[in-house]
């Protein structure tokens, strides 16, 4: 290697360290200040007010440095919120992923703060708006799901259960109507039916309020049934005669119990069959959700504190409701 060459490696390596130093300062200029009496006040103010303006990098920028430059300041809590709501109202994958990071990274630091129990929510509903359709990938409805359990775990009093107990349906009957089409599959296409008996198993032991349970019980007596397992098929075909007398399985169920010299027990009272804890679409419904995605309810797409139609001056207005003189910074995690 010649001389020159290695002389102007040499200058472009220490113009790149150059450069990124320089970033770096520019970088920690912004996200930190001087601190001074009352400057956090209106790093929050302005903050807010570009957040509602819709100017979500600019609001984060000022609130990351009243973040680093005042630590103690009461009005933390509020503006490590704004942090997190600003990517969720953004929307974009990455903005959910990011949200869900700051919504948990808030609860650190405020787990007995009176708004845990809507941060716990809001990290649900970030999975809940990433749902799919039953027959693609499952992964944010178990997340979705494994969310709602804990918050109804550590808030059993909460104003947001019945909210939580309808979303939970939802969005079990995503993972139950997921488990109920492999089942499916199973029986009709492989006729492996110790397969197919297992994941109808699954929906009516995790599922109880599936709508569409006297399939899954259906389907697990056949299989059972086609596995010679003849009490354990008599035991699923009595279930499915006894609380769904109305079903299209019923006639069905009848017969095989019939085959199998096995009692048909007469249906119960009305009161004590489940039902599903939502609303029945219809046919359009069901096409919808099973070429689209399913249409859960109370997904709301605002922040938790921050709405979208708020002014300036009602954002404001919150934020100094949920910024006490002292806030309670115990440490420890509630999630």
């Amino acid at each position: 290697m010649s001389r020159a060459l290695r002389f102007a490696i040499a200058l472009l390596i220490a113009t790149s360290v150059g450069l990124t130093a320089a970033c770096g300062d520019k970088e920690s200029k912004v996200a930190s200040e001087e601190a001074r009496e009352g400057r956090d006040r209106e790093l929050l103010q302005e903050g807010i007010r570009q957040l509602q303006d819709g100017r979500h990098t600019q609001s984060r920028l000022l609130l990351n440095t009243l973040v680093n430059t005042y630590p103690d300041s009461k009005f933390l809590p509020v503006c490590k919120l704004a942090l997190a709501d600003s990517y969720y109202r953004e929307g974009s994958t990455s903005s959910m992923n990011q949200s869900e990071i700051e919504y948990r990274d808030w609860l650190t630091f405020f787990p007995k703060h009176e708004l845990a129990d809507d941060v716990m929510m809001k990290i649900a509903e970030v999975h809940m708006r990433q749902v799919q359709a039953p027959d693609r990938d499952t992964s944010h409805a178990k997340l979705a799901e494994r969310q709602l359990m804990r918050l109804l775990e550590q808030y059993p009093n909460t104003d947001l259960k019945p909210r939580i107990e309808q979303q939970l349906w939802e969005i079990r009957e995503v993972l139950g109507m997921h488990e109920l089409k492999v089942a499916r599959f199973y029986y009709k296409q492989r006729q492996a039916y110790k397969a197919a008996a297992s994941r109808a198993k699954e929906i009516v032991e995790k599922y109880p309020q599936f709508s569409a349970s006297d399939e899954a019980l259906f389907l697990l007596g056949v299989s059972l049934f086609e596995q010679e397992d003849t009490e354990e098929a008599v035991k699923y075909f009595q279930r499915l005669a006894q609380f769904y007398p109305d079903s299209e399985f019923f006639n069905d169920t009848v017969g095989y119990l019939k085959r199998l010299d096995a009692e048909v027990p007469a249906p119960a009272a009305e009161a004590e069959r489940p039902k599903p804890l939502g609303p029945e679409d219809g046919i359009m419904g069901k096409v919808y959700e099973a070429i689209s995605r399913p249409r859960l309810s109370f997904i709301d797409k605002n922040g938790v504190l921050f709405k979208k139609d708020d002014t300036p001056e009602q954002a404001l207005e919150k934020a100094m409701q949920f910024s006490p003189a002292a806030t309670d910074r115990s440490a420890g995690t509630n999630d």
